[in-house]
C-alpha cells in the first residue's frame, strides 16, 4: 500500500499524460468488470511503483509511462467489432504505437508496453526490468479487478433472489 506522498510522486510522474485528450478517452472504455481503462491504468501504475521500490536501478519515469500507457489502445474491446475480435493478441502493439505517436515514448517504454501480454503473445516476452514489473503489476491488478467484478455480480444475483423471495412470500 502506498503512502499519500508516494501516491503524489506517482501522479507527478504521470502528469504529462493525465490531461491529454486521448488519455481522457480511456475513461469511457471498460477494462475489467466495471473498471475503466483509465482507472485500470492508474492502478497498474500505483502497483508497479510499489513493486519497483524493492529493486535498484529502475528507471521510474519510464516505468510509470509504460504502466500508465500499457492499455492506451483507445477503443472499447467489448463492442462487437471485427477489429476487436483478437484484442488480447493485438492491443499491446496498438497501445505501444499510440504511446509512441502521441507522446514519443522511448524504445524501452515501447518495448515494455509491447511485451505486457506475454505469454499470450509468446514472441513478445518482457525484456527489461521495467517490462517485467509492468507485466507482473498488470496481471496482479487485472486478476483483482476480474475477481471483484465476479463477486459483485454474484452479490447482485443473490440480492435479486432475496428480493424475489420476499415478494413471493
Amino acid at each position: 500500500m502506498l503512502h499519500e506522498e508516494e501516491k503524489k510522486t506517482v501522479l507527478a510522474y504521470l502528469s504529462p499524460y493525465l490531461g491529454n485528450e486521448d488519455v481522457l478517452k480511456m475513461k469511457d472504455f471498460i477494462q475489467h468488470g466495471t473498471v475503466s481503462t483509465y482507472d485500470h491504468a492508474l492502478s497498474v501504475a500505483f502497483t508497479a511503483y510499489e513493486m519497483a521500490k524493492k529493486y535498484r536501478g529502475v528507471n521510474m519515469e519510464e516505468l510509470m509511462a509504460a504502466a500508465f500507457l500499457h492499455d492506451f489502445y483507445l477503443y472499447d474491446w467489448h463492442e462487437p467489432d471485427k477489429s476487436h475480435k483478437w484484442h488480447g493478441f493485438h492491443h499491446a502493439k496498438r497501445a505501444a504505437d499510440n504511446a509512441k505517436r502521441v507522446f514519443g515514448v522511448s524504445d524501452a517504454v515501447y518495448q515494455a508496453i509491447y511485451g505486457h501480454m506475454w505469454p499470450l503473445n509468446p514472441e513478445r516476452p518482457p525484456l527489461s526490468k521495467i517490462a517485467w514489473i509492468l507485466f507482473l503489476a498488470d496481471k496482479r491488478v487485472s486478476l483483482k479487478e476480474t475477481i471483484d467484478g465476479k463477486k459483485r455480480k454474484v452479490a447482485e444475483e443473490i440480492e435479486k433472489l432475496e428480493e424475489n423471495e420476499l415478494v413471493t412470500q
